[in-house]
């Protein structure tokens, strides 16, 4: 047992998640995703009881035993900050990205406070303090972060561990656990999702912010079920132009409150021009390019309709979930033009001073691209 001394930890986790599709046997398969955990460092440069150390690391491993999409490995950092000292680089936190390249996509940050204690003696009533923050690798950006509080016990680490771990990944792990451990003759296709008299892709809903419903699809951020002004899924809802929270009679470059004006940066969350935040509140927003991007890149696509309604049904490569996007159109003057054919959704990144970008597809693409702000486009929300 060591000296009662308040120590800050720093445990690094590395989400290394394969491409979402990879080649094996000459199958195409959908890896688990790669979660490599480094070992923990010493902030104040003093030594840690090595078994306290060895059980925080271990929990951490632990947590990921019952996940379906998640494996764990181990990596040595000082193997990474001696490969950058060698060749002339500081050892930081973007080279560290760079380093690790695109074999990984995201990484957790993990600070542990605690006083200096034996865990397994059970017998010192001492806290620690989880604080977790996951950054997108490619541009070394956060996107979430979550604290925990515990005592500094066996039972409270692994489940303080087990808690932060399964916010980080969209899994709920430990009740995953429960349900391995006995028979609970649950299948997921009896799910009822709420349209039981009409055909629905969004699978699997469980979850509600401010009375609107999300899937997670096992990416950054959840998506909503049904488009802003839009009461199902294969319901178009209404049609805003770019940084604009409500509808008008028409759409045109005369009336737009944002074309042309410069310096606007992302309005992810701004509710003065995010419609998402300013019609649903609570974390509700609009997505961001990179978050179409990734809708793109980690799902599969298939142009289909729902009670009528062509669209696309995008499906999670990593969990399988899915949610629909009708083909809704556009406006502009005070024309809908090719609804059913096409489809048109905002982001929150402006791209320039007149344009903004947004998710565009028919039924042969999909993609990411910019026009001009002033036409009124469909709108689906995300949440963290």
């Amino acid at each position: 047992m060591l000296r009662k001394n308040y120590f800050s930890l720093l445990l690094i986790t590395l989400f290394i998640i394969l491409p979402c599709g990879s080649q094996a046997q000459g199958l195409r398969i959908f890896a688990k995703q790669k979660v490599v955990i480094a070992d923990i460092m010493d902030r104040n440069d003093r030594q840690l009881d090595p078994g306290t150390k060895s059980f925080i690391l271990q929990s951490f491993k632990d947590a990921f035993v019952n996940s379906d999409n998640y494996e764990v490995f181990e990596v040595n950092l000082d193997d990474i900050k001696r490969q950058l000292t060698s060749s002339g680089k500081q050892f930081s936190f973007p080279n560290i990205c760079k380093n690790i390249g695109q074999s990984a996509d995201y990484i957790v940050f993990t600070e542990v406070e605690l006083t200096t204690t034996d865990l397994r003696a059970n017998g010192q009533n001492v806290e620690l303090i989880f604080t977790s923050s996951l950054y997108r690798i490619s541009t070394a950006s956060k996107v979430m972060s979550d604290v925990v509080k515990t005592e500094a016990t066996e039972e409270s680490v692994r489940s303080a561990v087990s808690e932060l771990i399964s916010k980080l990944l969209g899994e709920n792990l430990s009740s995953k656990k429960q349900s391995n451990q006995q028979s609970s003759g649950y299948s997921s296709n009896n799910y009822n999702n709420g349209y039981s008299n009409t055909q629905s892709y969004v699978e699997n809903v469980s979850n509600k912010i401010n009375g609107h419903e999300y899937v997670d699809l096992g990416l950054s951020v959840k998506w909503a079920t049904c488009n802003i002004g839009a009461n199902f899924p294969d319901n178009p809802g209404k049609y805003y132009a770019w940084g604009e929270t409500s509808t008008k009679v028409m759409y045109i470059e005369m009336n737009s409150i944002t074309y042309q004006v410069m310096n606007m940066g992302d309005i992810a969350g701004d509710s003065r021009y995010d419609v998402a935040r300013a019609s649903w509140g609570g974390t509700w927003r609009l997505p961001t390019k990179e978050e179409f991007e990734e809708l793109i890149n980690c799902c599969t696509w298939e142009w289909t309709k729902q009670n009528g309604v062509d669209g696309y049904k995008v499906t999670s490569r990593y969990n399988g979930k899915s949610i629909f996007l009708p083909a809704a159109g556009i406006r502009y003057d005070s024309s809908l033009n090719n609804a059913g054919s096409f489809g048109y959704y905002w982001s929150s990144s402006p791209n320039g001073s007149s344009s903004a970008f947004n998710l565009y597809f028919f039924s042969s693409a999909y993609k990411v691209d910019w026009d001009l702000r002033y036409y009124g486009r469909s709108v689906r929300a995300v949440c963290e």
